[in-house]
């Protein structure tokens, strides 16, 4: 029994001895040892962008030399195959429809049949949908003058989010009458723009049987996700009747006056018009030249608005596309006038008066020279104003043009480039100003003259709605009243004013949005080398214009007069100050000058011989 007992127990010991030997050796092979490494983990993207109510997803991947037990996300099992080296699965991520924006931290961890762990964080930046954006292109307008059949294009511009995967165009189509009773309303069909560029070319053709009608389309974004654009925009259409253009002798005037009565639309591409001098004309309504046509007006032709009602009123308009060319001269200006002054008893605001539509920057809607507009600005309808400027390009020459006693706004300009030289606004009775400039104008003006009437006591020249002109050499006198000579206003409004003179008003010069400091000639409003005087005040307005008295401006102002100049004499009896030189540091388009205001003296009065004046 004792042998047998030792020789278990040597078994038992060999034994031991062999599975130890097997350990040792397998322990002295180094590249065996990386069965105990841990495993690892990664994550493709490492982050991620998602917005409210959106899912996305990331590859989760990595490896496990000892085999996957399992792999978990924020502690949620993921779905991997058991004792696997290596993985790689599509994991979803969810962000909750009233999930706040920032950054959410999601942890992923994988486990090995060893239990050693790896894990990694992904940052889920949690931020709000790009809600779609429409406007229309820059330079577009809100509202056009168009005939049934017409074909229109309008250009949108419109932005929303890719991940939204679809957008569409939204149009509703409203008729009125031209007293904004409604007519008719729907839907027209939807537009799909998510393969579109933009700027977007809504091509509308105008129906039938929508003459002397009002037509607004109004226009909304919605995208894949129901995210719309916040509010629709708006374009109208007035619906001319397709009246032919006529010429028809007649009398007129309470039978003053025999000549040729003006009716309907001159259309039609290369149609031409060539008035008669020696004939006088009646314009009966709205009279338009239309894309292609154009209208010539020689030398001393006149023309005489009809007196209509409410919502009717008599006038000239160029569209855009259309041409006009008003070839007055000193001796025999072109004169537009109210059909009463024929009988002697002319009214501001019997008429309507001269309008040019243009086609943008750049272009040409042809010559207005040497022209009177006389009595215009009508009293209805809430047209005030007696010439109008809208979009006329830099090509367009406008010189020589006088005002004569308008009921409200004598010369508005609205967008557009055009250049305006020799301008003379003679008592506009005006609530808002006599010259007007808004809706982004970048052009030039030099040699203004506004005499207001007697106790008005507007704004006589305003710089309005992003406007941004560069003037020289105007003066402006007042009517002794409270009144400004020149008000810049508005949010982006800009305009550099040099060589200018304002007199007897309460107020020479207001400029709101003031520059910062320090104020330079090229980056901000400017109003230099001008001078304001015999005011109410110290020429300045007190809040919002003190830079106006920085000394590099070389501005002047006084309560007394100066170089001459009041209500009794717009001409200097004295030399002024030096000018700034417009046309060398600013565009060559100006003239060169020895003096500020709009006249050297009696030699230089450009308003002299064909002028209206009381």
């Amino acid at each position: 029994m004792k042998n047998l007992k030792f020789f278990f127990n040597v078994n038992a010991l060999m034994a031991l001895l062999f599975l130890l030997s097997i350990g040792i050796m397998s322990c002295g092979d180094d590249d065996d040892l990386t069965i105990l490494d841990g495993p690892s983990i990664e994550l493709s993207p490492a982050q991620i962008s998602l917005k409210p109510g959106q899912d996305g997803s990331v590859t989760v991947s990595g490896t496990a030399t000892a085999g996957v037990k399992s792999l978990t996300q924020d502690g949620a099992a993921l779905s991997v195959s058991q004792g696997a080296n290596n993985f790689e699965v599509s994991a979803t991520i969810a962000v909750g429809q009233e999930e706040s924006t920032g950054v959410k931290n999601i942890v992923f961890e994988v486990t090995d049949i060893q239990g050693l762990t790896a894990e990694v964080t992904l940052a889920v930046n949690v931020v709000n949908f790009i809600i779609p954006t429409l406007s229309f292109l820059e330079g577009t307008g809100t509202e056009a003058d168009v005939f049934v059949d017409d074909d229109y294009v309008l250009r949108v511009v419109f932005d929303f989010d890719s991940d939204a995967e679809n957008l569409h165009l939204i149009v509703n189509q409203t008729v009125f009458e031209q007293d904004e009773t409604e007519i008719s309303s729907e839907d027209l069909d939807p537009v799909d723009l998510t393969d579109a560029d933009s700027p977007y070319l809504f091509q509308y053709k105008i129906p039938e049987g929508t003459e002397s009608q009002l037509i607004s389309l109004g226009f909304s974004l919605e995208d894949g996700l129901g995210n719309t654009s916040e509010e629709p925009i708006i374009f109208t259409f007035n619906v001319y009747p397709d009246q032919p253009f006529t010429l028809t002798e007649g009398t007129f005037g309470g039978g003053t006056t025999t000549g040729m009565i003006i009716t309907g639309s001159l259309r039609g591409q290369g149609n031409e018009v060539t008035l008669d001098a020696s004939t006088k004309y009646l314009l009966d309504g709205e009279i338009l030249v239309a894309d292609g046509a154009k209208l010539i007006i020689p030398a001393g032709t006149h023309l005489y608005g009809k007196l209509l009602t409410d919502p009717d009123y008599s006038g000239l308009e160029i569209r855009d596309g259309g041409k006009i060319e008003i070839n007055g001269t000193a001796e025999n200006p072109v004169y537009m006038t109210a059909e009463s002054e024929l009988t002697g008893d002319p009214q501001l605001g019997d008429w309507q008066g001269f309008r040019i539509r243009g086609e943008g920057l750049g272009t040409n809607s042809g010559i207005v020279r040497y022209l009177i507009v006389a009595y215009g600005a009508t009293r209805e309808g809430g047209n005030n104003w007696a010439v109008r400027f809208d979009d006329l390009g830099s090509e367009t020459i406008v010189e020589y043009l006088q005002i004569y006693k308008s009921n409200d706004i004598g010369i508005r300009v609205r967008g557009g480039d055009v250049n305006l030289k020799y301008l003379f606004v003679y008592k506009a009775q005006s609530s808002d100003a006599g010259i007007r400039m808004d809706n982004e104008w970048v052009g030039f003006g030099q040699f203004w003259f506004l005499y207001a009437e007697d106790g008005n006591a507007a704004d006589h020249i305003t710089i309005r709605g992003q406007a941004d002109p560069i003037i020289s050499n105007w003066t402006v006198i007042g009517s002794g009243e409270t009144g400004r000579g020149m008000r810049q206003r508005d949010a982006g409004t800009m305009g550099r004013i040099f060589n200018c003179i304002v007199a007897e008003t309460s107020n020479s010069y207001r400029v709101e949005e003031a520059p910062g400091e320090p104020v330079d000639f090229t980056n901000n409003p400017v109003v230099a080398h001008s001078y304001g005087f015999k005011t109410g005040n110290t020429g300045w307005h007190s809040t919002t214009s003190p830079f106006l008295d920085e000394p590099t401006l070389n501005n002047g102002h006084s309560n007394g007069v100066l170089f001459g100049i009041d209500r009794t004499s717009y001409l200097p009896s004295e030399a002024t100050p030096a000018p700034y030189d417009v046309k060398t540091n600013e565009n060559s388009w100006f003239d060169t000058v020895d003096f500020i205001g709009a006249f050297k003296d009696a030699d230089s009065d450009w308003t002299s011989d064909w002028t209206k004046f009381d």
